[in-house]
């Protein structure tokens, strides 16, 4: 048999999160492989959340809803189907508090089953509360946690009066039970419990656990499946982030880190850097409005006429005419023609041109017309030579 103390919170979180795992929970009592034992503080404080079950369970009604219309337009953008008619005519809030009393009725149920151990709180328990909060032992370590320790201390008080062969306190209030020290490679310390509280157990008796689905999969195996375990662990986990986030707010931390963001607000509202991110904000929109924007465009299309072969093409063929002029083309033909005429010039050719003309007055005045009209032949062939 396998004696069970679960937490408040563990109550709170099979109705609202953990459903699934009540039904494999009864049928486990009723095989008689488990008996639950609850300290009568555990009945008062489930009384006093069932306000917030309900609310839980409407809240997640209405989200479901919501993503329930959504799936379905997509449906319907198919195929026409009567079902959205009937989610939207659904009053999620009424069908949230159905639900809530119908959990809320079957965790009851096994609560005030004759097979279930009820045991009160002694003055005991209650002195040994004291001790510990005044002490700073665990459960008290970052808030009032006298209704966790007295839980606690009537379920140890119980376990060392009957000596049962399997008992296991479960929890998801890891903050408060659980031991905090870790050692190398150990990845269950968030299950075992304080050694504040494990002292108090005689003889390592009962043992300590956070997932009821792991637990429950103790007693008999596979009766919760792994998506259930899942579940559980991703509520414990859910609850460790709340409790840390809880823990720094009572520090001071948390206000310290806000107080710190709300000055840096202030000096940016006060005209420093809100006034600086204006200021970039207006020459932004400077250049998107087209000042430096539109000059850098055009520069960038002057620089693409430019290496599409327009000005470049016509400076490369000017260069290679001014390269083909030095190679001694059309320069090489001037400096010939230049030569020439510095030849006709420099006294060569018109010495001859006047010693011809000479022997053609000499021919004239002697009678010899044919030497002088051979001897002119010569001459304007010899003239066009030259030319």
């Amino acid at each position: 048999m396998h004696y069970l103390f679960l937490d408040t919170c563990v109550w709170v979180d099979l109705a609202v999160s953990e459903f699934s795992l009540v039904a494999k929970l009864a049928r486990l009592i009723d095989d008689g492989k488990v008996s639950i034992v609850i300290p009568e503080l555990i009945r008062t404080e489930w009384d006093g959340c069932k306000k917030k079950i309900e609310t839980q369970i409407s809240n997640e009604v209405v989200e479901a809803r919501r993503f329930a219309m959504r799936f379905v337009s997509f449906m319907d953008e198919i195929e026409s189907t009567d079902v959205s008619a009937q989610i939207s005519s659904a009053d999620p809030i009424s069908m949230g508090r159905r639900i809530a009393a119908h959990r809320i009725n079957a965790i009851e149920t096994i609560l005030n089953s004759d097979a279930t151990t009820r045991i009160p709180v002694s003055a005991q328990a209650e002195t040994l509360a004291i001790k510990h909060a005044l002490d700073k032992k665990a459960p008290f370590r970052m808030r009032n946690s006298m209704a966790d320790a007295l839980i606690f201390l009537a379920s140890v008080e119980w376990v060392n009066d009957q000596k049962p062969d399997i008992a296991v306190f479960v929890t998801h209030n890891t903050k408060d039970f659980s031991d905090e020290k870790r050692g190398d490679d150990d990845v269950s310390f968030k299950e075992r419990l304080a050694p504040d509280l494990q002292a108090l157990v005689e003889n390592n008796v009962m043992t300590f656990g956070t997932v009821i689905g792991r637990v429950l999969n103790d007693v008999e195996q596979s009766v919760a499946t792994d998506e259930e375990v899942e579940r559980g662990e991703e509520v414990v986990a859910r609850t460790r982030l709340k409790d840390d986030v809880l823990e720094e707010l009572i520090s001071g931390d948390a206000i310290a880190k806000l107080l710190a963001q709300q000055k840096k607000f202030e000096e940016m509202t006060s005209g420093g850097a809100v006034a600086k991110m204006m200021e970039q904000q207006k020459k932004i929109e400077e250049m998107a409005s087209g000042g430096a924007i539109g000059k850098m465009l055009e520069q960038q299309r002057k620089f693409e006429e430019m290496t599409s072969g327009g000005v470049i093409a016509k400076m490369l063929e000017q260069q290679k005419k001014i390269e083909e002029m030095a190679s001694g083309g059309a320069i090489g033909k001037m400096l010939e023609q230049q030569r020439k005429f510095e030849e006709i010039t420099s006294g060569g050719a018109i010495a001859k041109m006047m010693e011809q003309q000479k022997k053609i007055e000499e021919m004239a005045s002697g009678g010899a017309i044919g030497k002088m009209l051979e001897q002119q032949r010569k001459f304007e062939a010899m003239f066009r030579r030259f030319q």
